[in-house]
Order: structure tokens, then C-alpha cells, then sequence
């Protein structure tokens, strides 16, 4: 693996920040001359009164708050680069999400006529400034985050650079926990790159002997750094993703497809509830748990069903001595084909009956099972960030008005071949296996109450089928954002220099 200079990620594509609370502030640009110079203030290194971008550089202590930005198509000819640069960027991209609403499923409900904070009229919609605060549990998060972004709005309000025009707010749940009540932010990608260690100054860089370890720590094939920064290797032999031009402005870049996802969590609790009432006469087993387990591929509280497929409490957390490993312990080590439980049992769970086949983890991410596009199984994975918004669902005030839903953000070398692949093929339209094919993902799909299906399957008997369940998570924003190096940063400041 070449030498990667952390200095020039952004930070938020590589390392999960796992802070309190977060701001998007979605804008335009005012002035291009003014946008270019505030980026050029806001580089790391840079002699200015601006708060920096954060990088994916290691820390000792995390710091209180964290800057990133992220640019439309739209922002980039806004900023003034040129239409030959323009012209290098994919046409999915350049398209955007408002054009390719009906590919991921973003109809009905959630066409982009519906949708909030401008970001229906992607030619208004040029940047995305993000800034995460506080630490979970930090009762100052709140005032962190506002110190922080009136810092930018002010400088912002100074220059004339930008205007803002929407905000999505964010509050990280005890446990990770999100509307729905899953437990989130389990499984990432693991990366592995040379850290590099303060050196000499006008000396050639020095590294690590060993390499850092980034993401997710789990079972899975370390993932090549192509799935998330241009102009690096990815899974595919001798592919890489098309970078735009010149290379300064492309090189260690990312996409990230930024979703505002609405969830109907009453409707979800109440179709848990009469899918109980409807299919546990005489199965004890089923319950409002065993249900959502099983829509999901996990327990809520992240044990997988490979792992564990009649209870929430994983075979691993005691060990032979009566330690206490925890529920946590092995939380990713597993796959739907020859999964080892312990030194003796292995099984291919390829009828689906711990984990169905539908099921929203399995479609995502098949890992090792047998698909019809076999070369797939490893080559769509990307990066997830996100963060609820609004308050906790009170199921003793369950029709309370308040929107709440996910802010999302889809991290990835190639939107059309990961995240729409993703979300046309295997949440969409279910290709990766004849049995699911013409079904939605229950949780995140374009589901209708007329022809919408999943079906679980039992060892001893016939499937359970569940039907009449509409959409869950309805769609209320999206942008396709390239997020710059910091050497991109620096390109774009001097432009029309």
C-alpha cells in the first residue's frame, strides 16, 4: 500500500467522530471571489482567524469541535472552476440526486418536490458545511455547537462569501441508538494506513512501522482505501475510480451522498405490534423483538442473528472461566456462509432462516453469502455517517407532530457504482438473489401497502409473510457532495488568480 497523508483527508470520511451533536449548514455562494478566500482561511496550516477543516490526521485528545465542507456541482461552477474541470467529474454527480430521484427510489413521497431546505432546487444548493461538538453525553454540546457555527456565519456575514439557506440539526442517542431503536454505527470498513510521525522539517516524510487501523474493526476483508478516496486502489484489479482533473483537485477526494431521512416510528411500532397479533397465535416465539430482529438482520441492540437468532444475548459474552465478555464481544464476526459458532458447529445460512434474506444488514452488505452478482459481495461497501434528529420517540404520545428521522451521509469513491448500486439493485429491487427479487428493503425501500412483502423463513414450517406495510423512511433532502483534500482546498481558493 502507498503512503497516504492523513493531513490531506478530511477527517470525516476515514474516522467516525462520534460526538454529541451536529450542524449542517447548507448554503449558497454570495460572492465567488470572497467563498474562494474563506476556503483558502479554513485549510489546516493556514495563517488565519477561521477555524480549520479537520483532518483525518491522528489525535491525542479530540478536540471540541469538528469542521467539514462538502461541495455540489452546482458549487464547484459557482466557486469558478472551469468548464474542462467541470466536465471531469462523473455525470452522476453532475446530475444529482433531484435528477436521479426515481433510480435510489426517491418517488412519491419522497420525490424532491417534497423536499426541504432548498435542496430541491439543487442549482441554489452549492455547499455544505459540517460541524460536530461535544462529547456523548456533554451536557455544554448544545452550546459548543452554536459558539462554533456563529463563529462561521459571522465571518461568513463579514466577507458576503455565503448565504445560508437550510440547517439540519442532529443529536446522538445513548448507546448509538436511532429512531427506530436500533443500535447503529456498528459495522464500518476497516482501512489500514501508514500514520505518519512528526519528522523534520524539509525532510522526506517518516512513518510508522506498523500501520494504523481505522473503521470497523470487525471480521471483514480490510477494505481497499479505492472505496472511499480517489485516485487509490479499489477491490477491482487495476480500477480506479475516475477522478476529475487536474489531479490537485481530485486526488484523496470523496463523494458523499447526503440523505434527510424522515422515519415513521409510530407506524413502525404499531406494524411490529399487529404483525405479532397476525402470526403469534401459537409461536410464542414471535414477538415485537423477534419481529424487528429479523426485518433488520440484528437485534436492536446490534447482536447479529447469524450470531444469535432466538435471543438478544450473544454465545460468546461468557467465556469457559464465567467471564463476562459482554454482548459487545465478537459484535462483527460473522457472515451467512460457513459461520463458525463455536469449535464444533459451522452452517451456511443460505435458505435464510436465522437471517433473512430481505432482511436491511443482509441486503446492504451481503459479506460472504452466495449472490447472484458473486464478484459484488465486497465491492459496494462505503462509509456511513449519520445522527438522528429530534427528540426520542414517547410511545405514551405517539402522534406528537414532531419530525424525526437520520441525517445520513453515504461516504464513497463512486456514487453510481456503490451508494445507487446499493439502493437500486439490492434495497430496491433485490437482484443479488432470485428469491428476494421484486421486493424492497422493509425498513429503508420504496415499499406500498398493495405490494409490499418480506417473508421470514422457519426451519420446521412454512414462511411467515408479512404485507401492507408502506414506507417507513421517507426521503425530505439530498445532495451529492464532493468532499475536497485539502490540497483541493487550496486549488479552489486560487481560482481566477
Amino acid at each position: 500500500m502507498g503512503k497516504l497523508d492523513l493531513a490531506d483527508v478530511q477527517g470525516n470520511i476515514l474516522r467516525g467522530y462520534r460526538m454529541a451533536m451536529v450542524r449542517h449548514l447548507v448554503v449558497r455562494v454570495r460572492d465567488a471571489a470572497a467563498a474562494r478566500q474563506f476556503l483558502g482561511r479554513v485549510v489546516p496550516g493556514a495563517a488565519s482567524d477561521a477555524p480549520q477543516v479537520t483532518t483525518a490526521e491522528h489525535w491525542d485528545e479530540k478536540p471540541a469541535t469538528c469542521l467539514n465542507v462538502g461541495i455540489t456541482f452546482a458549487g464547484l461552477r459557482a466557486l469558478g472552476l472551469s468548464d474542462s474541470s467541470c466536465k471531469t467529474f462523473p455525470h452522476e454527480f453532475r446530475d444529482g440526486p433531484v435528477k436521479r430521484a426515481a433510480k435510489i427510489g426517491d418517488v412519491e413521497e419522497s420525490a424532491p418536490e417534497h423536499w426541504q431546505a432548498g435542496l430541491d432546487q439543487p442549482d441554489g444548493v452549492h455547499m455544505m458545511w459540517t460541524i460536530h461538538a461535544g462529547a456523548p453525553g456533554d451536557p455544554g454540546a448544545a452550546a459548543l455547537l452554536d459558539e462554533a457555527s456563529n463563529r462561521v456565519l459571522s465571518l461568513w456575514s463579514a466577507s458576503g462569501a455565503f448565504t445560508e439557506v437550510g440547517r439540519f440539526d442532529g443529536t446522538a442517542f445513548a448507546d448509538d441508538r436511532v429512531h427506530f431503536g436500533y443500535r447503529d454505527s456498528i459495522s464500518q470498513p476497516t482501512f489500514r494506513v501508514s500514520r505518519q510521525l512528526p519528522g523534520k522539517p524539509g525532510e522526506a516524510p517518516v512513518y510508522a512501522a506498523e500501520p494504523e487501523i481505522i473503521g470497523g474493526y470487525d471480521s471483514q476483508p480490510v477494505a481497499e482505501l479505492g472505496a472511499v478516496l480517489l485516485g487509490h486502489k479499489t477491490t477491482f484489479p487495476d480500477v480506479t475510480w475516475q477522478m476529475p482533473q487536474p489531479n490537485a483537485l481530485g486526488y484523496n477526494g470523496c463523494f458523499n451522498a447526503f440523505r434527510v431521512l424522515k422515519q415513521d416510528v409510530d407506524g413502525f411500532e404499531k406494524f411490529l405490534s399487529t404483525s405479532v397479533a397476525a402470526h403469534g397465535k401459537d409461536r410464542p416465539f414471535v414477538t415485537e423483538e423477534w419481529i424487528a430482529a429479523k426485518l433488520m438482520g440484528r437485534w436492536r441492540n446490534g447482536l447479529s442473528l447469524e450470531v444469535s437468532d432466538m435471543s438478544d444475548v450473544s454465545p460468546w459474552r461468557y467465556a469457559p472461566d464465567g467471564t463476562d465478555m459482554g454482548n459487545d464481544f465478537k459484535l462483527n464476526d460473522f457472515d451467512y456462509t460457513n459461520d463458525v459458532i463455536d469449535a464444533v458447529d459451522t452452517f451456511d445460512d443460505f435458505e435464510g432462516v436465522r437471517c433473512p434474506l430481505g432482511a436491511h444488514v443482509r441486503r446492504t452488505n451481503p459479506r460472504g453469502a452466495r449472490i447472484v452478482q458473486r464478484s459484488a459481495n465486497n465491492t459496494r461497501r462505503i462509509v456511513r455517517r449519520g445522527m438522528p434528529y429530534g427528540p426520542p420517540y414517547d410511545p405514551e404520545h405517539p402522534n406528537d407532530g414532531t419530525p424525526r428521522g437520520l441525517l445520513g451521509n453515504f461516504l464513497c469513491g463512486s456514487l453510481i457504482a456503490q451508494f445507487e448500486s446499493i439502493m437500486y439493485d439490492w434495497v430496491n429491487m433485490g437482484l443479488q438473489d432470485p428469491r428476494i427479487t421484486g421486493t424492497n428493503d422493509p425498513l429503508i425501500g420504496a415499499n406500498h401497502v398493495r405490494s409490499s412483502r418480506f417473508e421470514i423463513p422457519l426451519k420446521d414450517s412454512d414462511p411467515i409473510v408479512l404485507t401492507g406495510f408502506g414506507r417507513f423512511v421517507t426521503t425530505v433532502g439530498s445532495a451529492y457532495l464532493f468532499i475536497p483534500s485539502t490540497t483541493a482546498l487550496k486549488h479552489l481558493s486560487t481560482l481566477g488568480s
